[in-house]
């Protein structure tokens, strides 16, 4: 791990069976000018920490996922700003 992980705020609201999160501070735009924000899902709340590490380090490009933190919120619809 490394001296100072990446933090990020995630998220989360109950979709279905699923538990999708987004992460705001993790976003880029497509060709025609739409933005991108990573997202993922969790079958179980407890798991939505640990699987938007893994999205954040994938999109970084980091080798573990243990170089990201995040701070999850947990909402009751989908509307995030």
């Amino acid at each position: 791990m490394s001296l100072m992980p990446h933090v990020f705020d995630v998220v989360s609201y109950r979709d279905g069976n699923w538990w999708t999160f987004e992460i705001p501070g993790l976003t880029s735009t497509a060709s025609e000018g739409r933005r991108i924000v990573a997202m993922g899902q969790a079958r179980k709340a407890s798991d939505v920490a640990r699987e938007a590490k893994g999205v954040a380090a994938l999109w970084l490009d980091l080798p573990d996922a243990d170089d990201v933190d995040v701070n999850v919120e947990f909402r009751q619809n989908s509307q995030i700003a």
